[in-house]
């Protein structure tokens, strides 16, 4: 069914950072509850979770086949901005990819490529996460 993914190992978010701190709102995740898969957001005030089993290999290798591993230890934007809006991170981990990166008002180059894997998946919003 899943092409030889191993789900049990995926693990998904996004968050982004108001401060330096760390202190953040977690906007995307997924989750697997039951042998089924749920990707939750907040949008705002608003929080949605819905049931994406029947897309999680396209998302995966969605995820495969834009490179998203050539993300992984980078931080994209100044390491010196006196005056950042945003500060966001993101966490992708399953069988062949392993990404950890962060960005500092700034965002990779192929984000326009997430946000549509996100939107396929379900996120209703195709401006979010940024426009």
């Amino acid at each position: 069914m899943f092409n030889g993914f191993d789900f049990k190992k995926l693990k998904f978010e996004y968050e982004v950072c108001p401060d330096r701190e760390g202190n953040s709102d977690k906007l995307i995740s997924l989750e697997l509850k039951n042998n089924k898969y749920y990707l939750g957001y907040n949008h705002g005030d608003n929080l949605c979770v819905f049931e994406i089993s029947d897309k999680i290999d396209k998302l995966y290798h969605g995820l495969s086949a834009m490179n998203i591993n050539s993300w992984n230890q980078q931080c994209f934007g100044s390491t010196i901005d006196f005056f950042p809006s945003y500060f966001w991170r993101l966490e992708i981990s399953a069988d062949n990819i392993n990404v950890s990166c962060r960005g500092i008002d700034c965002l990779p180059a192929n984000w326009n490529e997430f946000r549509t894997l996100l939107y396929e998946a379900g996120i209703a919003d195709e401006n979010f996460p940024f426009n």
